[in-house]
Formats: C-alpha cells, sequence, structure tokens
C-alpha cells in the first residue's frame, strides 16, 4: 500500500544519546527497544539509485518488511517521501506486491527478479517512544544508534527521528524544537540510503551551487517566494556536510551564497512572518564569512616576494593559516549549533505550512500584489536603476561607494537568477554575461581591501604593506577600464524584463529535472 513518509531527521552527537533518553518530553513514555537490520537492494548497473528509488529488505524484532522509498523532498531535516511497505514471512523480495508502485516502471522491471543483488547494510538499534505532541498530532521519536557498511567502509549513524504518525507535520516539529531546548540537535539532509550510496560509489563529498530554478509565469509572487526559499534552503543544506567535515573552501563560498540568496529573497519579497529569519541568516552569513575572507587570502592575497622577501611570506600564510583554522573551527561551531538548527528548523516549519502567505509588505496599506511577471519586471527595473545610478562614474568612486556597487551588483544577479526563467534565455544570457563579469570585478576589488585589513591583523611589515597595495591597486586600475565598458554595455542591453513572459511546460519540466 502506497503511504507518504513525513519524518523530520536530525542529528545527536553520541556522547547526548543518554541525555535524549532521560528527556522529561519523553520521561514516562512507553519505550520501544529493537535491533534493525536493513539490507538494501540495487542492479549492477544500479538502476534504482539512478531513479531515485530505495529497496530494502528490514528485519525488525522477528518481523521482516520490504519497503520502496522513493526520493520526495527533504528541507529543513524534513524528508517527506513516496513509501511502499509489506510484511514478508522471510527474509526475499516479492515484486509483484510493487506491482502498482515506481518500481514497475523501471525500464529493466521485467528481468528485476534476475538482477537484484545486495548493494549495502544499515544495522542499528532504535529506541522509539510515541508522543501526543498536540490534540490530534502523535508522533514517534526514534533514536537510531548504528552503523551502515558499503563499499568496504563503514559511516557511523547517531541520529533521531520524529516521524508523524497523525496530524500534520508541525507535530513533528514541535517535538524536535522542544527537544533543542535541552540537546544538540542537527538537521539532515541525506537519509540512510543516500549515505549507504554514498559509501558503497564512493561518492566524494563536492560543493554544490545552486541548481536551475524553475517558475512559472501563473503562479502568484508568493508562490514563487515559496519556492525560491525552498531553493536556497536545498543550496544551503546540501553544503552541511561538506563545511563540517572537509576543508575545502568552496563549501564555505556556496552556503554563504545560499544564505545571501535567502536573504536577498527576502528582501525582494518582505514575508512578514519571517522578519525575525533574517537576523539569524546575518549572524550565520557572518560566521562563514571571516573563512572564506581568510580562505581568499591565502590562495590570492599575496603575490610573489622578492627572493629576499620568500621566507617573510613563507611566515605569513602560515599565520594566515592558523586565522583561517580558528575561523573554520568557529564556522563549524556555529552550524552545529542550535541556533542554526532552531533557524532551519523554522525556515522549513514555515515552508511546509499549507496556510496562504500574509502580506509581503510590512505596510498595511500595500495594495495587493501584481502578476508574478509584472512584479518580477518591477523588482529587476529597479534594482537595474540603481545599480547603474550608483555605478556611475565608477573609475572616481571610493572603496565604500564601490563596495555599495558590488552589493547592487549582487542583489541584481540574484533576482535575475530567481526570475530568469521567466524569460528566454537568448534574452537573459547576454545580460547576464555582463553582469556575472561586473560582479567577478567588484568581487576582486573587495578582496583587496579585506587583504589590506587582514595584513593588519598579521603584523605585515609596512614596507610589505604598501609593496602588496601597490600590487592590489594595479590589479584594480586594470578592473577598472573593464568595469566602465561592462556598465556602458549593461546600459545598452535589452531590457528583456519588458518582454513577454516564456512559456513554460510543467511536464517537460518535471522530465529535464
Amino acid at each position: 500500500m502506497a503511504t507518504m513518509e513525513v519524518e523530520l531527521k536530525l542529528a545527536l552527537p553520541p556522547d547526548s544519546a543518554a541525555a535524549l533518553c532521560r528527556h522529561p518530553l519523553l520521561a514516562g513514555k512507553k519505550v520501544q527497544r529493537d535491533r534493525v537490520f536493513n539490507l538494501y537492494l540495487d542492479t549492477p548497473d544500479f538502476d534504482l539509485w539512478r531513479a531515485r528509488m530505495a529497496l530494502r529488505l528490514r528485519k525488525k524484532g522477528e518481523t521482516w518488511l520490504q519497503t520502496l522509498k522513493t526520493a520526495g523532498s527533504a528541507l529543513g531535516g524534513l524528508h517527506q517521501r513516496g513509501e511502499w511497505e509489506y510484511v514478508q514471512h522471510a527474509p526475499e523480495v516479492d515484486l509483484a506486491r510493487f506491482r502498482e508502485s515506481p518500481l514497475a516502471e523501471l525500464p529493466c522491471s521485467s528481468r528485476l527478479h534476475l538482477l537484484l543483488k545486495p548493494a549495502f547494510v544499515a544495522d542499528f538499534e532504535r529506541i522509539a517512544w510515541q508522543i501526543e505532541s498536540a490534540p490530534g498530532m502523535r508522533v514517534e521519536v526514534a533514536l537510531d544508534r548504528g552503523v551502515i557498511e558499503g563499499g568496504g567502509r563503514k559511516s557511523a549513524i547517531c541520529e533521531v527521528e520524529i516521524e508523524v504518525l497523525t496530524g500534520s507535520a508541525d507535530g513533528a516539529y514541535d517535538v524536535a524544537l522542544a527537544l533543542l531546548q535541552d540537546l544538540s540537535l542537527r538537521p539532515l539532509a541525506a537519509s540512510k540510503a543516500e549515505r549507504g550510496y554514498d559509501l558503497l560509489l564512493s561518492n566524494p563529498h563536492e560543493a554544490r551551487k545552486a541548481q536551475p530554478l524553475i517558475l512559472f509565469p501563473g503562479w502568484s509572487p508568493q508562490e514563487a517566494f515559496k519556492a525560491i526559499a525552498a531553493h536556497c534552503l536545498e543550496h544551503f543544506e546540501a553544503n552541511v556536510e561538506g563545511a563540517l567535515a572537509s576543508n575545502d573552501p568552496e563549501f564555505v563560498h556556496q552556503l554563504r551564497v545560499a544564505l545571501r540568496r535567502l536573504r536577498s529573497a527576502l528582501r525582494i519579497f518582505r514575508p512578514a512572518d519571517l522578519e525575525r529569519l533574517d537576523e539569524e541568516l546575518k549572524w550565520l552569513a557572518g560566521a562563514m564569512g571571516a573563512t572564506r575572507e581568510w580562505d581568499v587570502f591565502v590562495t590570492a592575497g599575496l603575490p610573489e616576494l622578492a627572493d629576499e622577501n620568500a621566507a617573510l611570506r613563507r611566515r605569513l600564510l602560515v599565520a594566515a593559516k592558523r586565522h583561517r583554522k580558528a575561523a573554520r573551527d568557529a564556522a563549524r561551531e556555529s552550524l552545529a549549533s542550535a541556533r542554526c538548527a532552531r533557524a532551519l528548523l523554522e525556515l522549513g516549519r514555515w515552508l511546509c505550512g499549507t496556510e496562504a502567505l500574509p502580506p509581503t509588505s510590512r505596510t498595511a496599506t500595500q495594495p495587493t500584489l501584481p502578476g508574478l511577471h509584472d512584479f518580477a519586471a518591477r523588482t529587476i527595473r529597479r534594482r537595474h536603476k540603481r545599480l547603474l545610478r550608483d555605478a556611475a562614474g565608477i573609475a572616481t568612486l571610493d572603496a565604500a561607494a564601490r563596495h555599495r556597487v558590488r552589493i547592487d551588483a549582487k542583489r541584481l544577479r540574484y533576482a535575475v537568477d530567481f526570475f530568469q526563467s521567466l524569460y528566454r534565455k537568448e534574452r537573459t544570457a547576454p545580460y547576464l554575461e555582463i553582469l556575472t563579469t561586473i560582479q567577478d570585478a567588484l568581487g576582486e576589488m573587495n578582496d583587496a581591501v579585506t587583504a589590506e585589513r587582514l595584513m593588519a591583523a598579521l603584523g605585515v611589515p609596512q614596507a610589505v604593506r604598501l609593496y602588496v597595495q601597490g600590487w592590489h591597486v594595479a590589479r584594480a586600475q586594470a578592473r577598472l577600464a573593464e568595469l566602465e565598458k561592462c556598465f556602458a554595455a549593461l546600459g545598452r542591453c535589452r531590457r528583456f524584463w519588458r518582454m513577454k513572459p516564456a512559456r513554460v511546460d510543467r511536464d517537460s519540466v518535471a522530465n529535464d529535472v
């Protein structure tokens, strides 16, 4: 029988497991303890994984279950997936019971019984409690501790799952936020199956950029904002585990981009009930900022010095790397904090809500918002005009004024990124190409200002500071000439937002994605 599984997945530090079991929210509740063994199956060509499905045999106590799950969605730790589950009398898969599931639609479905083989296992102890968080809302809180094994590698499991049994997802969020007051919990974007496939296929953690976003002209601005906010949250969560486990600077960079995009969306749409969230996002972006500054300084902030200063350059880089490590540790602490978890859970809860959005302006006299195309056109037009106004005479502007231009360029770029699916690609591509060049040039010039501040923190000798400053100034002068041409070209660019929206076929988009 097909059902929709709705559950929150939260990482829990192993040393907090005992504190969870003693938590007052669970006190007096009946406890269910089981040893759970999951065997995941797939074909030699991983047809199920490619189709974003997971098929498993589970032994829970003395009972065997066969379960198929589809990918669904995962935002703010909330996983919503299609599920087909049946009791089995033996540890074997009966594919006939999945005849009305997506499994039957695979090209190899007629031969699947011959192709399936063990892929990886998840073996853990589960301690579970059932809670009525509010009238009509019942959830199961489960603590899972064990291991995932695949491809000769292992990954420890210590996580909390809060599954909705009756009622809405609000019940799961209520419990998670209550537990978060006393425990270090963190939303998890990856399921056990996804982690198992990562082990099996030796998938390295790679930083993920924002994926293409599709909006439909018939949507309201409110609907578009929910899609954009979900898109930004997904981008952020896709890079959290990498930032916590890897020293690759691109993870932190993508986290900052996701946060800036989300804050930009909040400025565009101004949902009245998310005002507090912007302060939390600003704090989190700041926590990532110092790491990013030292990353850029270490990799590109110092020129090659003369032979007599080569030893000095090495000492400076060693000192800078110490600062970078301290900043990275602080960023990781922020990512793993209850404050970050609360912000993600609150945003996830808001996105999963089914209620109509409140007015998107903080002023009660704001008239009803126009259609999405008119709203997008107005937003892009205003940001375009502001950028050109602030960038006038770019070569004569001081660092503070250039920084304002840089912020203008970013906000315009994000707005165009958000709404570009409403327009034909051949109309937006030239505009975005110019805007990207402007943003890169202004970013490099801002890096020079940051490098001067970081050199002061390192106690760089005055003579060396002057030399490095001169190197940055020379590079900035070259970019200024390029910027003047780019802004002139941007002013001449076709105003694509004045044109009729492109027609988007929902079915074809779903197939492409």
